[in-house]
């Protein structure tokens, strides 16, 4: 069974007891369910095999959010397991069967840009040359992870108690909130906020100065009213 902290996340570790049902395919049930897999996608095998692989990895899903730092940056293990899911379902018809690549091995890719996917609308990447995605995935992994979030809370501390209630306000929250809601909820104009946002950025900037590689800089922004069109 998947450690799961029992006190801090009861759905979660209720939620791994009933994934024991749904055990790892042995390498000949995962042989068996890819030769179904080739079949019509309306044959009754090719649907079982569909869901056993799906069933079968959302173990993986679990271990995944159990075992990364993502909910340093205000996703919490149970918002990675939702989304998690969701691109195990979603993409599993981008699956090709004949290549080489596992099944698990393409969905752990999978849910990953997922991640970084859904991190992207919390943070922008202002920098001057080209960054690619699963390389700054790849740089906020292990302990610079670690290391960058226990910096992060050093510099949100030396703000003031009216700019560390906004930072936990647009960042912390489960559901990320726009910054209409937030200034009706702290009585400000969405400007003024706006503003009071921009100096908190300032002001962390210069307290993580050299935490990032020099030609990187780290805008962080909330959701705002037109995010929902903007283009990534």
């Amino acid at each position: 069974m998947i450690e799961v902290d029992q006190d801090e996340h009861p759905g979660l570790y209720r939620y791994a007891i009933e994934l024991l049902e749904y055990p790892e395919l042995t390498d000949e049930q995962y042989a068996a369910a890819i030769a179904d897999l080739k079949k019509p996608d309306d044959d009754a095998a090719h649907i079982a095999a569909r869901e056993k692989l799906i069933c079968a990895h959302l173990g993986m899903v679990l271990s995944m959010a159990v075992n990364t730092s993502f909910h340093y940056y205000g996703l919490s293990m149970e918002d990675f397991v939702g989304i998690g899911n969701h691109a195990l379902v979603k993409r599993f018809a981008c699956f090709k069967p004949n290549k080489s690549a596992r099944y698990s091995t393409y969905m752990r890719k999978v849910v990953e840009r997922w991640i970084y996917g859904n991190l992207k609308k919390h943070i922008i990447w202002d920098r001057t040359d080209d960054v690619d995605l699963e390389l700054v995935g790849n740089d906020f992994s292990g302990r610079r992870c670690c290391e960058f979030s226990r910096k992060v809370e050093e510099a949100i501390h030396t703000l003031s108690d009216e700019e560390q209630t906004i930072v936990r306000m647009l960042f912390y929250a489960a559901e990320r909130p726009d910054i209409k809601a937030v200034a009706k909820t702290l009585h400000r104009t969405e400007n003024g906020l706006k503003l009071s946002l921009q100096k908190i950025c300032d002001k962390l900037r210069q307290q993580l100065r050299g935490v990032y590689r020099p030609q990187w800089k780290t805008i962080i922004t909330p959701k705002d009213d037109d995010d929902e069109n903007r283009n990534d």
